[in-house]
């Protein structure tokens, strides 16, 4: 749900910056785009380390994200209205809803 939610903010906010004209800023935290999790070892597996070691970095990506709206983002829209009322709607996803959960998880 977390994952389809932000697909389509993502491709809302793309719109928006189509529609004013505007380059999107690069995510400087992921090489893709898209989080990256740690890939299984060769050796034997802990199930409930590596649960909590992908949550762990989707919490740091979480942190990372909302800086990036925060500090880059925001301060480029903020005169679009339409723009600036999206940016802030992912921000109250991101720190009330997505953090929390991968937090919770990676304890």
């Amino acid at each position: 749900m977390i994952v389809r939610q932000q697909e389509i903010r993502t491709s809302e906010l793309s719109g928006l910056f189509d529609k004013y004209g505007l380059d999107i800023p690069v995510n400087p935290y992921t090489a893709s785009g898209k989080i990256s999790f740690p890939k299984e070892s060769t050796g034997s597996l802990d199930p409930n380390a590596f649960y909590k070691e992908v949550c762990k970095g989707a919490m740091d990506l979480e942190i990372k994200r909302f800086a990036l709206y925060e500090r880059q983002i925001f301060p480029i829209i903020k005169e679009y209205s339409d723009m600036a009322v999206l940016i802030s709607e992912i921000m109250t996803d991101s720190q009330e809803g997505y953090l929390p959960s991968v937090t919770l998880c990676s304890h």
